[in-house]
């Protein structure tokens, strides 16, 4: 299983437990420079496998407001 987002709904994006995370070859034959989605192939050192490659969501980084 390689824990699909929301399947029924069409979004086939791997869930951050997914097993296919980090588990492709980086020297798989053709592979793409990009996902089905136009982002890096390969993020967090090791493809994934499938179409899509994970991508962690970015950090919250609270911004500070200074005064005048």
């Amino acid at each position: 299983n390689p824990l699909f987002k929301d399947p029924a709904k069409g979004n086939l994006h791997i869930k951050r437990a997914s097993p296919c995370r980090n588990a492709g070859s980086n020297s798989a034959l053709g592979l793409p420079s990009k996902d089905f989605d136009g982002q890096s192939r390969i993020i967090g050192g090791t493809v994934d496998i499938g179409a899509d490659e994970y991508k962690p969501a970015e950090p919250w980084i609270p911004m500070l407001l200074l005064g005048d």
